[in-house]
């Protein structure tokens, strides 16, 4: 049999393969990302120069505040199309290139006036597309909820609340965007004697709905404690914890916020949940505790009205909120650093705006609403910016950024623009094999390139064996014993039992 040059074979019953290093990406399929939390789990480049990453493209978008969704090859978003009539859009671009694959109407385009000279007069659609096994979900600002075929654009079914349920829209109208969980699409709702929908994603049956208080701008969150899947939701009145499969209430909290515009999202911090709303309301945290037969709620501190967060929700790290603070500051709010466990504000740093922001392993990633992308460390005792460039020419921004396959996406109320922030890759490895003693079999790791490992790479290797190449790489086993540094080498030893038979290795960086 012939092997390739990076393929070796041992004298032992093994045939061992070096293989090409892997880099984890994933889509951005919802309102801050895969999880709803902000947070972005795949590796990024960090060493950006004075004027940025490399840009991708660039394209005019008309009005809209909601962010980007980017899955299979496509990002998706809701724009405002004033010509030949004014109504609601959702597109689809091409993700390398920008180009405009579809565009669907979803639903009317009026609204209430805003703050007209901080919005440069743009207004347009808040919330944001979901993306689901091959479907698109998108709330409207009127309250007609679209689903429609992601690839295509087409319209698979619709509803329209106002005209079935006489329902009410917040000031403001609708912003919060759709979750999906547990097989369901949930949302907020201002219906009579319910304030939250789970919809079946096939048709929009209704499976289950309830809760007598008023719904707001804030997007709910997933997590899980204690082996509980739950949504946490925030009412105009009630913070609850809720089982999306059957609406049961597992737990709730009296809260009163306002009725005018709750929009930040709540934070999940561990076991406590912070919450905030500006119109002289403040943040809070609320403590959950599972007990033998429920949960109890406890409030830490709050309602503390020198903490606002208007629509920016923050993101979490290590007990510490990142986040864009103040009200009505629409250009200069600050981005602190606020202690979730007491309130205490660490930092603040002023000059953001009402942006948004997300957080990328031990970065935060911040825009303000003139445009900037700001590179910031997730460090409670200073401030410490790493890097700063103008990502957006033009328009206002007012929704967080998306990461999705090493590529950065901002928009504003005027454009899209697509950044390359892939980390470089990691030099190529090289996979040796001989015998140590006996039937003990020893593997090393070197870079091809003669250069010693650095502690970083060498404590991401994985050594992984499958007796079938042809087995998809994924499902190949992880070598049980450690890997073992020494010397700018990676060293790997193992005991082959008698008699067995081909085995083979990869070199794998998750």
């Amino acid at each position: 049999m012939s092997l390739p040059r990076n393929l070796c074979r041992t004298t032992t019953a093994a045939l061992l393969a070096g293989m090409a290093l892997q880099v984890g990406a994933e889509p951005w399929p919802a309102y801050r990302g895969p999880t709803g939390d902000g947070v972005c789990h795949e590796p990024i480049r960090t060493d950006w120069p004075p004027e940025g990453p490399p840009l991708l493209w660039r394209r005019p978008l008309t009005d809209g505040f909601g962010s980007v969704t980017v899955a299979d090859g496509r990002v998706y978003t809701l724009i405002r199309q004033r010509e030949p009539e004014d109504r609601e859009m959702c597109v689809a671009l091409d993700v390398g290139t920008g180009e405009e694959l579809w565009r669907t109407d979803v639903g009317e385009a009026w609204y209430d006036a805003g703050p007209a000279g901080a919005s440069q007069g743009s207004d347009g659609p808040r919330s944001t597309p979901v993306y689901a096994n091959g479907r698109l979900y998108i709330w409207g600002s009127h309250l007609l909820f679209s689903c429609l075929d992601a690839a295509t654009g087409e319209v698979l079914w619709r509803r329209d609340f106002k005209q079935e349920f006489n329902a009410g829209e917040p000031p403001w109208h609708q912003a919060a965007s759709p979750v999906v969980m547990d097989g369901l699409v949930l949302i907020n709702v201002r219906v009579a004697g319910r304030c939250l929908m789970a919809l079946d994603p096939e048709d929009g049956s209704i499976r289950w709905s309830h809760g007598n208080y008023l719904s707001t701008h804030a997007t709910p969150v997933p997590v899980e404690w204690n082996g509980q899947r739950q949504m946490v939701v925030l009412t105009t009145r009630r913070l609850a914890g809720i089982e999306p499969a059957t609406g049961r209430v597992l737990w709730s909290h009296d809260l009163t916020m306002n009725t005018i515009s709750v929009a930040a999202s709540p934070v999940i911090c561990g076991n406590r949940v912070y919450v905030s709303a500006g119109y002289s309301t403040g943040a809070a945290v609320v403590e959950v505790n599972p007990t033998g037969d429920g949960w109890t709620t406890t409030r830490l501190w709050g309602l503390k009205r020198s903490l606002v967060n208007h629509w920016s929700t923050p993101v979490e790290k290590d007990g510490f909120l990142y986040g864009h603070y103040g009200f009505k500051k629409y250009t200069t709010a600050p981005l602190c650093c606020v202690e979730a466990a007491t309130g205490e504000i660490r930092w603040r740093q002023d000059g953001f705006g009402q942006s948004g922001l997300i957080r990328v392993g031990d970065r935060l990633l911040a825009m303000t609403a003139t445009g900037e992308a700001v590179l910031i460390e997730a460090n409670p005792d200073a401030y410490r910016e790493l890097a700063r460039f103008r990502a957006i020419q033009n328009g206002v921004v007012w929704n967080v950024p998306a990461i999705s396959d090493g590529r950065l996406f901002v928009r504003s109320t005027r454009e899209i623009a697509v950044y390359d922030v892939a980390p470089p890759p990691p030099p190529r490895l090289i996979l040796k094999a001989g015998r140590a003693f006996g039937n003990r079999l020893r593997l090393t790791v070197e870079r091809a390139d003669g250069q010693p490992l650095d502690a970083d790479l060498a404590g991401r290797v994985e050594l992984r064996w499958s007796e079938d190449l042809g087995q998809p790489p994924d499902q190949w086993e992880v070598a049980p014993p450690s890997l073992l540094w020494l010397n700018g080498v990676l060293l790997y030893e193992e005991e082959i039992p008698a008699g067995a038979g081909s085995r083979f290795y990869r070199v794998v960086v998750p």
